[in-house]
């Protein structure tokens, strides 16, 4: 092949975005596709052709096509020669041709596939290429947004900031569960003596709080509010901490009487200065102990420990659920009425 024609094929595939350089039987080469059929092209680096390619006028010349680049592309030559000296359109409703696979015919410089997207004589994109990468970011953002929307909304309602957790609950009296739970253990019954009685654990009345205080720093500016409460027979204010809804029915005397601890739902109180909400007390959070409650159980003498911790080994943490759920009758509960009455 002449010098002039491969420097004209070598023009050819630089405008053409299929090509691209591979290895052909150990040597580079350059790699494409025919114009209309789709077929494999190749193409040395010198320009001279390996597999037959040749030079193809996308309007043909009895029709007004030139011989610039944008009218040019590289074809296989059984296409070559089925498409003749006919237009596009003509080519298209041969009933020979339509028994072979193709790629429309084209301008160089257009990356459409749609056969109609062009008339004989025409010629370049009717969008530049850049809106291509446009619509399918616009295409992915659609599918995204709605997706990573849904997804931030669960993550917040799960949030400590919408479940409550992990913010200690200022009081009227700077009471310090640390000294009393922790350092002098008192027991948990002492203050919240209906809990084993009753659907609430019960708040203590000035009255028990006297009962130490009478003795013990009993002239201490941190305990001014509470004489005052106790003498003029006024309960204290105190801020609830573990709020749940009105549609929501909970009693601590089964729970406790079942052997749930009262650090699995309160978390280490004794380790709280001021006592803030540990566990989400989400519907979910329930759930997942009333369906499997046994890993959650303890034995009855220690259910107002801080420290109780079952066996490391689970095989026997799992034999001793099984025999408290056993002694204590529990089951599991998920009915709607067990929670809400």
């Amino acid at each position: 092949m002449s010098y002039a024609k491969r420097r004209k094929i070598l023009g050819i595939i630089e405008t053409d975005n299929t090509f691209e350089r591979a290895d052909h039987r150990g040597r580079e080469a350059w790699l494409g596709k025919c114009l209309h059929c789709n077929a494999h092209l190749w193409v040395g680096l010198d320009g001279e052709p390996i597999s037959r390619a040749t030079i193809e006028h996308i309007l043909p010349k009895t029709a007004g096509g030139t011989e610039a680049l944008t009218n040019l592309g590289l074809a296989c030559a059984r296409c070559n020669q089925g498409k003749g000296s006919r237009h596009d359109a003509r080519y298209h409703r041969d009933a020979r041709a339509r028994q072979r696979p193709r790629l429309a015919f084209r301008s160089r410089h257009c990356f459409c596939r749609s056969p109609l997207a062009h008339g004989p004589g025409m010629s370049g994109p009717l969008f530049p290429r850049w809106t291509n990468t446009v619509s399918r970011l616009s295409a992915a953002a659609l599918l995204a947004v709605p997706a990573i929307g849904i997804g931030g909304l669960m993550a917040y309602v799960r949030s400590p900031y919408v479940t409550g957790q992990q913010r200690p609950v200022e009081q009227p009296i700077e009471f310090d569960h640390r000294h009393h739970a922790g350092d002098e253990q008192i027991d948990c019954r002492y203050c919240h003596w209906t809990v084993e009685e009753s659907p609430s654990a019960g708040i203590p009345s000035t009255t028990v709080c006297m009962s130490c205080h009478a003795q013990v720093w009993n002239k201490s500016p941190y305990l001014t509010e509470v004489r005052k409460a106790f003498f003029s027979d006024q309960p204290i204010p105190w801020v609830r901490v573990h709020n749940l809804p009105d549609f929501v029915y909970f009693n601590h005397s089964i729970h406790v009487a079942k052997g749930v601890g009262c650090a699995t739902c309160h978390g280490r109180v004794d380790q709280m200065a001021a006592v803030e909400q540990a566990a989400p007390l989400t519907m979910a959070w329930c759930l997942d102990c009333h369906r499997n409650p046994e890993p959650h159980l303890r034995p009855a003498e220690f259910i107002t420990s801080m420290t109780w911790t079952p066996p490391e080994d689970k095989a026997k943490a799992a034999e001793l659920g099984r025999q408290l759920a056993e002694a204590y009758d529990v089951h599991s509960r998920e009915s709607c009425s067990t929670c809400h009455r």
